[in-house]
């Protein structure tokens, strides 16, 4: 299809994709997050143990880390809109398959596998439209909220299954109507209102259809070495493997997981070791992860004006501030510190490692192809659950044999560190 008039603006309609695909995107996060919501009521029932239970919740990383690989090829036979639906209406089928009141840990783990591989076909997508539909100084900001979005995610998930446990519903009945809904309710959504970009405008980014002044590229520094441009960007899994961008930005998108994923598991496990009431840890864990929502959209603005579209600087900048935050962190757990100053350090601790979230995933449009993109996010989301279950392993390693998760927390110090160094590679020599 040849590309329709040019546009003097991107159009409004993305904020519909962008609301539609956030309600996607949500949906796997919170539906991974209901067995861990039901925990107590499915150990109980089922006799099993954490061990058990941690490899029911874990099928869903699983299962996505592999379908988000292999999403992009499917997406290229069927077309973005039609995967997005398919992955609803999987979703929709393994929450049917709840309903039927399993028993076994084995059924539990099917029935989660089946439901990461519907997570993996809409997951790339949902991250992927906002580069579709957004233009380039749009992109940080909007990836951001949604990122943002997905603390306030988990913790609605707790006070749904709350409210189900009142409703008296038990853990199968709850898994299985909420997670179905979500599935039917997103296939409904993209299938009656949301149409390809390819289709309604006849590109496949938004930005080669919008008037704008020719102006020199961003960061055209004498010296510098820049990305290629367009046409020589990775368009192939053989050039992203050969592409120093692409290891470059590998180790960053990790380093964003480990901290995503394995801080809150550490922090909600680490301070009875250091003699903190109950009611002092409730009341650092309850505020403890709300700064995303100020910190991610921040990173997204930072990275669009600031630096002009530019992602890298921020990404260092966040992981720069969480080093030394999470360094003050251990310092003051094993000082002792109030409860209240715990709070604060978590709060600016996670919140500083969250900074970079919408400028990362910004990133991998900045070095891939746009005909290889979805391809290539596929492999970062692989290895970003890769990254996340490494963590959480080797923490829970480290504590069985230690006695505590400060450990852990220096594992993710050491991924963070690890992570700046690669991100002030990739804007000093770079520039993206």
């Amino acid at each position: 299809m040849a590309p329709t008039e040019m546009l003097k603006k991107a159009p409004v309609y993305r904020f519909l994709v962008f609301i539609i695909m956030v309600l996607c995107w949500a949906q796997i996060y919170m539906g991974m997050q209901m067995i861990a919501s039901y925990g107590a009521p499915i150990m109980r029932d089922l006799g099993i143990n954490n061990s058990m239970l941690a490899l029911i919740s874990n099928g869903v990383a699983i299962a996505l880390a592999i379908m988000c690989v292999a999403a992009g090829s499917i997406a290229i036979k069927l077309g973005g809109k039609k995967t997005i639906v398919l992955g609803c209406l999987i979703q929709a089928v393994a929450g049917a398959m709840f309903l039927s009141n399993p028993r076994s840990v084995a059924v539990l783990v099917i029935i989660r596998l089946i439901e990461g591989i519907g997570g993996g076909l809409i997951n790339a997508f949902a991250l992927g439209l906002i580069y579709a539909w957004f233009p380039k100084n749009e992109r940080g900001f909007a990836s951001g909220i949604q990122m943002g979005l997905y603390g306030v995610a988990i913790s609605a998930t707790t006070i749904i299954s709350n409210a189900f446990n009142h409703m008296g519903l038990t853990w199968t009945n709850g898994c299985g109507y909420f997670i179905m809904g979500c599935g039917l309710v997103g296939a409904i959504l993209v299938g009656f209102l949301y149409v390809d970009i390819e289709k309604r405008h006849g590109v496949s980014i938004i930005d080669d259809v919008i008037e704008r002044k020719d102006e020199p590229a961003v960061g055209g520094t004498a010296g510098v070495v820049q990305v290629a441009p367009t046409g020589k960007l990775p368009a192939t899994y053989g050039e992203m493997f050969r592409s120093a961008t692409f290891w470059l930005l590998a180790i960053p998108i990790a380093g964003n997981t480990a901290a995503s994923y394995n801080l809150p598991y550490c922090f909600s496990a680490i301070f009875p070791k250091y003699g903190y009431s109950s009611a002092e840890i409730v009341a650092i864990l309850s505020v403890a992860f709300l700064g995303t929502i100020i910190s991610c959209p921040l990173g997204g603005i930072i990275s669009d004006r600031l630096f002009g579209g530019r992602r890298s600087e921020t990404v260092a900048i966040s992981y720069g501030l969480g080093t030394i935050f999470l360094i003050m962190f251990c310092i003051m757990l094993t000082g002792h510190a109030s409860a209240s100053a715990m709070t604060v350090i978590c709060i600016l601790s996670y919140a500083a490692c969250m900074m970079s979230c919408g400028p990362i995933w910004a990133l991998p449009s900045e070095i891939f192809a746009p005909q290889f993109f979805i391809r290539g996010l596929g492999v970062m989301l692989f290895i970003t659950n890769v990254a996340g279950l490494l963590n959480i392993t080797v923490s829970g390693m480290l504590a069985d044999r230690m006695g505590s998760y400060l450990p852990g927390v220096i594992f993710t110090i050491f991924f963070i560190a690890i992570s700046l160094i690669c991100s002030i590679i990739l804007f000093k020599k770079y520039r993206v």
